[in-house]
């Protein structure tokens, strides 16, 4: 849809993002880091999500040591089989969650070999011929560049 005119902000008004460079907005990210430092059990979103993950994984192991059905090596009880499945269902979510966080994303990787050659990508060949003054040839060579 087209802007109208005089639509959108009015000159010299602040945009509404947070200006890290305002004196008072600078303070509190100051605050808030020192809250951080002097209390250590305060702990980010990726730690929490890693430990509930780390929980998850260990509710189903405990799932895991129930007695087993021989023909399917799962839990024999279905109340205990639906808790292993839940919880490790869940574990994979969490895990699935903090993973950008925790790991670097690869991007697809191009071979030098694989790119389309260019114009001018190739070799040059020139076939130089010096002549004297009465036409004979004195140089004869190939160039390439």
């Amino acid at each position: 849809m087209p802007k109208t005119p005089g639509s959108g902000r009015k000159k010299g008004t602040p945009n509404k993002g947070v200006d890290i460079n305002n004196p008072v907005v600078a303070e509190l990210v100051v605050q808030e880091m020192r809250a951080r430092e002097a209390d250590p059990s305060k702990k980010m979103g990726r730690e929490i999500l890693s430990s509930a993950a780390t929980m998850m994984m260990g509710l189903a192991a405990r799932c895991q040591q129930a007695e087993k059905d021989p023909a399917t090596n799962l839990p024999k009880d279905p109340a205990i089989r639906d808790t292993f499945f839940k919880a490790l269902h869940q574990a994979c979510v969490y895990a699935h969650w903090v993973a950008p966080y925790e790991s670097p994303t690869f991007k697809a990787v191009h071979l030098a070999l694989d790119q389309p050659k260019l114009p001018g990508d190739e070799a040059k060949v020139i076939n130089l011929k010096i002549f004297d003054h009465s036409g004979n040839i004195v140089r004869d060579e190939i160039l390439e560049e």
